[in-house]
């Protein structure tokens, strides 16, 4: 029990569902001590098998996430070897049961492979973001100009694993966007609250899109316009939600 109660220790950390875990263990503390000993050992066995499953279950998906952001960086003629060898210990740590072993290795993968790679991270990072934003221009029938032209040349460029051009040019898209989507914003913003004014009076429950609404104010004031349109993007979509069953 001590020894897996170290493990829900090293899940919490990680943010790992043990919670079937933690019950059979409460339960198996509550059988020792009613002297149910054969009952406390079942119980045991049955939450070492959840732990396991947990963390093998976390340590598969950050084995294979790794690897193929190794390959991915090794495209582009850097030394992986260190990671590799890394990875291969969390792996062997994993089958031995020794969960915080295994973590040790990971974190030491992940830190060389951002060490050697931040261009790639950077190149990923932006990318998912403009990504983002390109799909909200599209639903809300934004001309994004020069934008979609750079991501498509960004998108190109992972294509190449050119990672250093991907992120010079997702860098490039973002300052695009940032130029011409404050204007855009604070106009919705401003139609956004007539809008309100006007469901309001159709007696409906307006938290919703006041909540999208107010999420969008603070994203602004972060700076953080591309956030701040996929609020827009969702306080149009409930908007049009209440205006569908005000009609009805």
């Amino acid at each position: 029990v001590a020894k897996i109660k170290e493990d829900f220790s090293l899940a919490k950390r990680l943010d790992i569902d043990v919670t079937n875990a933690k019950d059979l263990i409460n339960k198996a503390v509550t059988a020792g001590r009613e002297r149910d000993l054969k009952l406390a050992v079942e119980l045991v066995t049955q939450g070492e098998s959840e732990v396991e499953r947990s963390f093998t279950g976390f340590v598969t998906k950050e084995v294979v996430t790794l690897e193929k952001q190794a390959r991915d960086v090794q495209t582009s003629g850097i030394d992986i070897s260190g990671i590799s060898s890394q990875i291969a210990k969390a792996r062997v740590a994993s089958v031995g049961k020794k969960w915080a072993e295994a973590v040790t290795a990971l974190d030491l993968a992940k830190g060389n492979l951002t060490s050697i790679a931040s261009e790639y991270f950077g190149a990923q990072k932006g990318l998912s973001s403009i990504k983002a934003v390109i799909e909200d221009a599209a639903a809300l029938r934004i001309d994004l100009g020069e934008g979609r032209t750079l991501y498509e040349d960004c998108l190109k460029a992972t294509v190449r694993k050119d990672w250093d051009t991907a992120k010079m040019l997702s860098e490039q898209c973002t300052e695009h966007f940032n130029k011409i989507l404050p204007a855009y914003i604070a106009n919705e913003m401003r139609k956004a609250k007539t809008k309100l004014l006007e469901v309001k009076m159709m007696n409906v429950n307006i938290t919703k899109p006041v909540g999208h609404l107010k999420d969008a104010n603070n994203q602004i004031k972060d700076g953080d316009y591309g956030t701040a349109l996929h609020s827009i993007r969702l306080f149009r979509d409930a908007m049009s939600e209440l205006e569908g069953a005000g009609s009805a």
